[in-house]
């Protein structure tokens, strides 16, 4: 009987230290009510553009905090195991771009943290299309130090991007999704010579 109790009490503490393990666990993940509730400082009151523009700060001072965009949401991950979120809400989706001349890497998501690409500080000419031609974002833009362009392109929409790079003369194209479980880096895009029309 000594022996069954004591197991019995043993179970009790197992079931208690788990219990206490996963409610730690839930404290260290910060999400976004509404109103800053619950989110770190630095996060309190910035929305998903804000959070994005944080998190290339804190890369290019080497902040030890990994940060990721998903078609949901800019995440946050602290070395002690905290996490925050701040979500893409309304109709525009976040897709960081990366063109590349000589060479590229394979990606999914972006990592603002790590994420890094060949045309560092390029000034170049954006194109973004819809599949009726018409034309949904067209601007001037500079890559960031990480060699990326950050486009907040409408949500739901298959799309044409066209990037030029005048001063080289290259210009490159290709395709966008910004479905619900589409990537947010797109580093396929090669720049080129473009090639003249034939005379006929």
């Amino acid at each position: 009987m000594r022996g069954t109790k004591s197991g019995a009490f043993a179970g009790r503490w197992v079931v208690v230290g788990v219990a206490a393990g996963l409610v730690l666990a839930a404290g260290l993940v910060w999400r976004w009510s509404g109103q800053g509730g619950g989110l770190p400082e630095p996060l309190q009151g910035l929305d998903a553009r804000g959070a994005v523009a944080l998190a290339n700060q804190w890369a290019a001072r080497g902040e030890d905090v990994k940060t990721f965009v998903t078609p949901e949401a800019v995440h946050f991950e602290w070395p002690d195991g905290r996490q925050a979120q701040v979500p893409l809400e309304g109709e525009t989706m976040y897709v960081a771009v990366a063109p590349y001349v000589h060479q590229t890497h394979p990606c999914q998501v972006h990592y603002i943290s790590s994420c890094r690409a060949e045309l560092a500080e390029v000034p170049l000419r954006v194109t973004v299309r819809g599949r009726d031609g018409r034309v949904v974002l067209q601007q001037a833009v500079t890559t960031l130090p990480n060699g990326f362009v950050e486009l907040w392109l409408p949500r739901g929409m298959d799309l044409s991007l066209t990037i030029e790079w005048p001063d080289a003369g290259l210009v490159g194209q290709g395709r966008v999704v910004t479905g619900a479980n589409a990537p947010t880096c797109v580093t396929d895009i090669r720049l080129a010579r473009a090639v003249a029309p034939s005379e006929g």
